[in-house]
């Protein structure tokens, strides 16, 4: 079979899977939504066998547990599942930008967050039954998730000081599941692209010896909350700060991480409830990642992209805020299906999916599996599956390069084309 015979019928299967999708995703919406918006009581939360559990705001027999602590993945023989990929791209003159160099260097790493034992969820039910008769114990439904990661060399005559990284998101894989359904996610993928001076300084100390990262996280949650702080990250050190200047476009003050927006559309205050539905943290911690490039030389790739990247390699980061900043509540799904160029000349495509059920989730990387031509343009288009099941695919784009983030976040002018620009 050809590959360009290939991808047209990978083509025309995908677009059958995703009128099913759109079709069972309607029938998941309509027939079996609950019948008010769950709305959990951040001020209730009390430890119960390991677990920070809270009350449902409206719902007597309704409970909520937070996530919980994360830990870096390793092998059995205690290396991290982490990467540091430096790629280099020179231009040429077929391309017609011979003269050009671009360095795109990526730390990714996987990390897990691990599921309580049913042994545990069963004694928190056999606590709540105390005042319950038949309660309900649900994961606490996350809005936001942020990270920042900072590092020292601990190898003998490195620079020891401590430097802070900008930017990095977390990223979602098929298969595991939100906190809006049954369970929390397992694993996620940290991905951050370095510019060029933050990647020689990460590239030095790495090679130094013995390199020590630590990566801060904060978990956000929406629900009924007091008006003061209900967890406050004061740390004046370098993961502190780091970590502070994620949310720095919030309302929160730089020294209270706590309201990170303004209330979105709050509840009217009653007895039982006086307080407004506000978006809170419930949960900032850290953890450390130990990178001995030495005895794990792996952990370490160079690759030289010249007119094409490699199979596997991160060669698009997509970007959707929809649903973090909840701008299009009409929307179950947002695709952004991009096509580019194999070696081989045919076309291949790959999509990024943003939920409603996973609003903390707004960043993808492409990861084509197999090698494509960065020395063409790459075109998109944007794919819109609303809650009523209906849905809407928007027009072919040509994207000029390959060398910006591609955000496809809904435009206050409705007749603005997503695109190209800055990350924020």
């Amino acid at each position: 079979m050809s590959t360009r015979f290939a991808a047209r019928l990978d083509g025309t299967a995908r677009r059958a899977r995703r009128a099913l999708h759109a079709s069972l995703l309607a029938l998941s919406i309509a027939g079996f939504a609950p019948p008010a918006r769950a709305l959990p009581d951040l001020r209730s939360t009390r430890p119960i066998h390991g677990l920070l559990v809270y009350s449902d705001s409206r719902r007597p027999d309704l409970f909520y547990y937070g996530p919980s602590d994360l830990r870096i993945a390793t092998d059995r023989d205690g290396q991290p599942d982490f990467h540091f990929l430096d790629a280099r791209y020179v231009g040429n003159v077929t391309s017609r930008d011979r003269g050009l160099v671009l360095m795109r260097s990526v730390i990714s790493f996987r990390v897990e967050m691990p599921a309580p034992s049913a042994e545990a969820l069963a004694e928190v039910a056999k606590s709540l039954r105390t005042g319950t008769a038949s309660p309900e114990l649900r994961p606490l439904p996350i809005r936001r998730l942020e990270a920042a990661l900072v590092f020292a060399s601990v190898g003998a005559g490195g620079d020891t000081t401590e430097h802070a990284l900008p930017g990095g998101r977390f990223e979602g894989s098929s298969g595991h599941a939100s906190a809006s359904g049954d369970a929390y996610w397992s694993s996620r993928v940290f991905t951050l692209t370095l510019d060029s001076l933050d990647a020689q300084v990460f590239r030095s100390a790495i090679e130094a010896g013995e390199l020590i990262a630590s990566l801060g996280y904060a978990f956000v949650a929406d629900g009924v909350a007091p008006d003061e702080p209900l967890i406050t990250i004061s740390d004046s050190r370098t993961l502190g700060r780091a970590l502070r200047a994620r949310f720095a476009g919030g309302a929160a003050p730089p020294t209270q991480l706590t309201q990170l927006t303004q209330p979105t559309q709050p509840t009217q205050p009653t007895e039982s409830a006086p307080d407004s539905m506000l978006r809170r943290v419930v949960k900032a911690s850290a953890l450390r990642i130990g990178i001995d490039a030495k005895r794990w030389p792996d952990l370490i790739r160079r690759v030289d992209l010249n007119d094409r990247v490699p199979p596997g390699y991160a060669a698009l980061d997509v970007y959707c805020f929809d649903f973090r900043d909840e701008l299009r509540p009409d929307l179950a799904e947002k695709w952004a299906e991009v096509e580019a160029q194999t070696v081989q000349g045919s076309p291949f495509k790959l999509e990024a999916v943003f939920r409603s059920g996973a609003p903390e989730l707004y960043a993808s990387s492409l990861r084509f599996p197999v090698a494509v031509r960065i020395d063409r343009p790459y075109r998109f288009r944007v794919i819109e599956v609303r809650r009523d099941g209906s849905s809407k695919t928007g027009s072919w784009l040509t994207a000029t390069g390959w060398t910006q983030l591609l955000d496809v976040t809904t435009r206050a002018n409705p007749s603005a084309a997503p695109g190209v620009r800055p990350i924020r």
